[in-house]
């Protein structure tokens, strides 16, 4: 090989090196921005030029109405107070007995029955609970009845008031004032606020008994 051509092969070598760092270095600086546009995408953070976020305020849901209750309902315990009181039926108890021990007289059992509703006032099971209401309730649900079968009914009597003397027996007051020894129980019943028991009589109390016609 000649001197003119290893002169020639070494400059040839050399153009050759020189090219290959200018095109590594292009490639390079391709690869480098290539990435950075990629991570700029990729990023969920960063915002992209030309555009804002805006932030809306929480909107608050109204409650809805309570609708208007109107007129209150009556409680529980207003009802229970309305309510009459109730008799629970011992055993060998009559309409007859309860009516005399709740009003002092026998004759109430029709208007009890009815007032109740028994299908058969002659006979009483035990443990059965009767409303016992006070006698102008009594008298209001027995009106019709009465008006229907005797229209010239007396009404409840009046009652008059006795003031106890020395040596009077309630057996002895039930003849005088209402006409038979038997009616005693009866004039204890009327007198129960003021009795404790048939033989608590002092001189001095007043008792009521039913006027006699």
């Amino acid at each position: 090989m000649t001197r003119e051509n290893k002169i020639a092969l070494v400059i040839g070598f050399a153009i050759l090196m020189v090219v290959g760092v200018l095109l590594s270095d292009h490639l390079a600086q391709t690869v480098r921005g290539d990435a950075a546009d990629l991570a700029s995408i990729n990023d969920p953070l960063q915002t992209p030029p030309g555009n804002s976020i805006e932030f809306l305020p929480l909107v608050s849901v109204p409650k809805p109405a309570t609708p208007p209750t109107g007129a209150e309902k009556p409680t529980v315990a207003t009802a229970i107070e309305q309510a009459p009181p109730m008799h629970e039926v011992r055993r060998g108890e009559t309409l007859n007995n309860i009516a005399r021990q709740h009003y002092g007289d026998a004759s109430f059992a029709e208007a009890l029955a009815r007032y109740n509703r028994l299908p058969d006032p002659s006979r009483l099971k035990t443990g059965l609970r009767l409303l016992v209401p006070d006698i102008a309730q009594l008298d209001d649900a027995a009106a019709p009845a009465q008006a229907s079968t005797a229209p010239d009914a007396p009404t409840t009597p009046t009652m008059q008031t006795y003031r106890v003397r020395s040596g009077d027996t309630l057996s002895e007051l039930a003849q005088k004032l209402m006409g038979t020894a038997k009616a005693t129980d009866r004039l204890w019943a009327l007198n129960r606020s003021t009795l404790d028991s048939p033989d608590s009589l002092q001189p001095g109390m007043e008792l009521r008994y039913p006027a006699t016609p």
